[in-house]
Parts: structure tokens; sequence; C-alpha cells
């Protein structure tokens, strides 16, 4: 049996890769370095809660805690029964086999991976390399690091690695509508620097396995955010055998209030019910359909198993049966009332104990429970159309608080106490949603030309003509339809926001000409008073104001009036010279006629 490649080789291969030069080979690959780095990090140390207690007292977790903290997911797509790995069991995930013949399998990666896990799954399931280089190049990793200019990738390079964007929506605690827009600059500055030193504790091996990593974090309120994290999935061509996988690496895995601090985490002195993220809520027949009301229960859970369960090479009940897809999210943290007991109860989360509770974390967990699995084992996208909704259904509810947003911004635009101070903090907030907006539409489009150029995909697909072909096209037209929809609507709110901008450029111009007028009325009257006041001073200096009314001299004072009264008349003919002209030309023309 052939020596099972080492992490150092793994490592090794990593850095000569992205070391070579253009003066030793045609195709060199120095955007490889941030992969380089991550697979290079120190191993994490044991990091300090909030609560003063070691992250490490995590891993003493009940049976259904564990499943949501593993690191890796692997579902077997023909009998839609996943097996889930903690990280700490490297070992066990390199010696399980799939009982019987698998077809196909998508293997989830949940989190932030130790770099040894990149090389177990990588020898495992051969994965290319792009995988791990794409999901890391806007990350932390690739911080630093000479840019190359290599993203984003052209549409023949995306037909076996391609990546999504799944946006959350969360919320902090005011709780109005503001009167005027809002002034978010400096809020956006403090979020940015606690975004790089998030960064910066991801760079140096701060991060458990299994714990959420975020891509980017938006501000478009004082209230509302959005949180931005990526998946990147790659889809092998059949084997001989005909069996195929597909890898699916999710910034998402571990709740985010057991990862590292970001601008997520609740401030100081708030209470954990102000900082909310709002669910993706993915709409369809699917996602409603009448399900028993003993299912829905908190705390109707399948009984625990042993822990001897979680290592598949050791048992044949090994393979975990997933919880009831209908299931709420809140069912996954349960703990059992006394030793040896079978029956679960709820957990509570404590009031001050705040928790995300992204159910996109969870789409591993409960992933094909709304699929066919005769369709899903031979037919690749199929398989991952549930991912795909999702992440259209998180698209376009960001695309709703986009359009909110915008419509919000210029509700503003010719308000009677609106001023350039206001427009100005419109045109920033409007530039700022279009960034985003034409990063999303970008995403969104590389998906487009993926589902358009599907039969340039070396990809399992069902054969024709059967049901299953049938099912298969048919998911196919409305992920494609789906998507097309997100595309035209990301167009459409960037016209919008361009038209919002014109508008306030055009008011913000019309106001600094209002404000112009103004200030040459202004300066017209101060013109006038010095029209009269000049003279006048001029005829005082001349006389002196000796009077013999002031007792300071022998003339009389009218002859001050005398001499003023003509200055005064005369600067005031010179004052309104032009309009004296205008009127004797007037007076001419209607003499003529």
């Amino acid at each position: 049996m052939a020596a099972r490649p080492s992490q150092e080789d793994f490592a090794e291969q990593i850095s000569l890769l992205s070391q070579q030069s253009s003066k030793e080979t045609l195709y060199p690959r120095p955007d490889f370095t941030a992969l380089r780095r991550y697979v290079k990090a120190p191993a994490p140390g044991p990091r300090i809660t909030s609560d003063g207690s070691s992250a490490a007292s995590f891993t003493s977790l009940s049976h259904d805690e564990t499943i949501t903290n593993a690191f890796a997911v692997i579902h077997d797509l023909q009998s839609g029964t996943p097996v889930y790995f903690p990280s700490a069991s490297l070992t066990e995930f390199s010696d399980y086999k799939p009982p019987g013949a698998a077809r196909g399998s998508l293997v989830f990666m949940r989190g932030y991976a130790r770099p040894e896990w990149l090389g177990a799954i990588g020898e495992k399931y051969k994965v290319d390399l792009e995988l791990y280089q794409r999901h890391l190049q806007n990350k932390p990793f690739a911080a630093g690091g000479r840019d190359c200019y290599s993203t984003p990738c052209l549409p023949s390079a995306s037909t076996r690695v391609f990546q999504l964007t799944i946006p959350t929506i969360w919320e902090r605690g005011t709780d109005f509508n503001p009167c005027e827009p809002e002034d978010l600059e400096r809020d956006r500055q403090h979020m940015a620097k606690s975004l790089v030193e998030y960064n910066r504790q991801m760079r140096n091996g701060v991060a458990g396995g299994a714990e959420s990593m975020v891509s980017n974090c938006l501000q478009f309120s004082k209230k509302t955010y959005v949180l931005e994290q990526t998946v990147t999935v790659e889809v092998g061509p059949p084997s001989t055998g005909g069996s195929w996988r597909a890898i699916i690496w999710m910034d998402s895995g571990k709740d985010l209030s057991r990862g590292v601090h970001g601008p997520w985490s609740p401030p100081p002195g708030s209470r954990a019910w102000e900082t909310y993220f709002v669910p993706v809520v993915v709409q369809g027949p699917s996602a409603t359909r009448i399900v028993s009301s003993d299912t829905l229960r908190p705390g109707n859970l399948r009984p625990e198993p042993s822990p001897a369960t979680l290592r598949p090479q050791l048992s044949r009940h090994s393979t975990l049966r997933p919880q009831a897809a209908t299931s709420p999210p809140w069912q996954l943290n349960h703990h059992h009332q006394g030793q040896g007991s079978s029956t679960p109860v709820a957990h509570h989360t404590p009031a001050e104990e705040w928790r995300a509770n992204q159910n996109v974390c969870l789409l591993p967990l409960r992933y094909g429970s709304c699929l066919d699995k005769n369709v899903a084992g031979n037919d690749a996208l199929y398989a991952i159309s549930e991912l795909l909704r999702f992440a259209a259904a998180a698209e376009a509810q960001f695309f709703s608080l986009v359009d909110e947003r915008i419509q919000q911004e210029l509700s503003f635009v010719g308000r009677s106490n609106a001023g350039g101070r206001q427009y100005a903090i419109s045109l920033l907030n409007l530039n700022y949603i279009k960034t985003s907006l034409r990063l999303h539409a970008a995403s969104i489009a590389g998906t487009v030309e993926l589902l358009g150029g599907r039969g340039m995909l070396n990809w399992p697909r069902v054969s024709a003509p059967t049901s299953d072909f049938q099912v298969a096209e048919r998911m196919a037209a409305l992920l494609d339809a789906d998507f097309a929809y997100l595309l035209r609507q990301a167009e459409a709110l960037a016209h919008q926001c361009d038209r919002g901008i014109d508008t306030l450029a055009n008011s913000s111009a019309l106001e600094q000409s209002r404000r112009s007028a103004d200030n040459a009325m202004r300066v017209e009257k101060l013109t006038m008073l010095a029209s009269i006041f000049i003279p006048l001073s001029f005829v005082c200096s001349i006389w002196g104001m000796n009077f013999r009314e002031m007792g300071s001299g022998q003339m009389s004072i009218w002859m001050w009036f005398a001499t003023a009264g003509p200055v005064i008349i005369f600067s005031f003919i010179i004052y309104r010279m032009e309009l004296i002209k205008k009127w004797v030309a007037k007076a001419r023309d209607n003499n003529e006629e």
C-alpha cells in the first residue's frame, strides 16, 4: 500500500507551485501565494471567550451540537444519507469508505479548514487546487501580497470550479426611521478597522476548525448591515465506473458567536436580542409543504446515539441519518435530562448569550431533503440545485434591501429643508450601494454564464429521454430563469442608482445656484448701502462737521445737506447707470415707432 502524502508534502507542493516564475515556466501561478500562506498558518492556540472560559470547552458538546459543529459532511446522493466528521476526526475521514457503490456524492467543507484537512480532502478526492485558491483569494490570507489581477475568471475557467456569494442581512438595535440621510462614513471606517483586526486574527491562525469565515461586511444604515460569505464548488467529471463527486467549501460553519469576533458581534453593553440575523427565506412548494405538527415541535428529535457512531470505521451504525428537513433550526441545540436518558429536551439559550443562528449553516446538515435522490445521483446540476436556490433566495433578499435603501436616500430630494450637505451624504450612500451592486451583479453574471453554457460542462448528466431527464431539465430551466431575473434586477437597481445620483447632482447644483443667487442679492444690498454711505463719508470729511449748530464752526448745517443731496443723487445715478441706459433706449425705441 502506497504511503499517504504527508501534510508537509502537500504544503511543499503548493509552495513550489506559487514560487515558480515566468522565467521558469509558461504558466506560473503566483496567485497561489494566499493558499501557501494558508497551509503554513500556525496552529490555533487556546482562545479565551467573553465569559472567561477557554474556547476548547466547546468540544464537550451534545451529539446534535457535535453535528452542527462538524467540519466535513459527506452526502451519498442516492441513499440520501449524510456522514458527519468533526474537526478532530481527520483520521476517520481519511479511512472512511462509503457503503456500497455510491454513484454521486457531495462533500461539504464548513468554515475554516485546517491545512491538514485540505491535504486529506485533496488526496482522497483528487481535488483541483483551483478550488482552494479561489476560495481564499478574497480572504485575509490574500492580503499583503502582489495582486495578479487574475479575477474575475473567464467562463471557460469556471466550468469546473465556480463561486457563489451568500449575503445575510443583520440588524442592530436602533428602531427608528431617520428624517434625514444618515452620515455613515465614520461608522463604515470603524467597521473597516474592525474587519482588518478580524482578518489579522484569521491570518495568525486564531480560528479553529469549522469556524465560520466572513468575506466582507457592508453597512447600509445605522440599523441594517449585510454580511457576505462565499461558497466555492468544484464538480468533478464522472470516473470510469460512472461515479462522481462535488466538493463544496462554504464560509459558513459553526455559529458566528463561537468564532473570531468581528463587526457583527454585539457591542459591549448591548443586549443579545438587539443583534438579529435575518434568516434566508427560500420560497417554493418544497419549503412550505404541510407536515405534522409534532415534527415542528421543539424537542421531538431522535434519541442520541453513542459517541462511537461519530467514528464511521468503528461501528456498523456509523452512518448518521439527518434530522427531519422540516424541523426548525432551534431543534439542533438540545441536551438530555440526566445521564443515559434517551428523551431529548429543548435547549434554551440564555438571554444574555448571543447567537447568530444563520440558517445557511444548516444547509450542509439538511441538504437534499427536497431533491429526487435518483435524479441527484446522476445529474450534478440537479444535485447542487438546492445550494443554487438558497444562494438565489439570499441575493433576492439583498436586492430587496438595496431597493429599500435607494428609495430611502431619494426620499429626501426636493424637501424644503434639504441642504447641500444632505445631498452630499445621499450621494456617498448611493455610490456605496452601487459599488456593492456591481460586485453582486458580477457574481450573478458568472452563474448565469455557467447555467447558460451547460453544454460546455463536463458534468454528469441524466440521459434523455427519461422521466429523470425531464425533472433535471426543468430544474435547470428554473435555475436559469431565477439567476437571469436576479441579473436583470441588479442591472435595474444599478440604473436606479445612476438616475438617483444624477437627480441628487442636479438638485445639489440647483441648491448651489439658489445659494449663489441669495448671496448675489445680499451683495447687491451691501453695494447699495456702500453707494450711499461712501459719498456721505466723503462729504463729511470735506466739511469736517464743523457747523454752528454743533458749536464747532460758523457755517450752517444746511450747507452739508445742500452738498450731500446732489452727491447722493449723482452716486445713485452712477449705480443705476445700466438700468437708466435701458430705460433711455426703450424710450427712444418707443418714440421711433
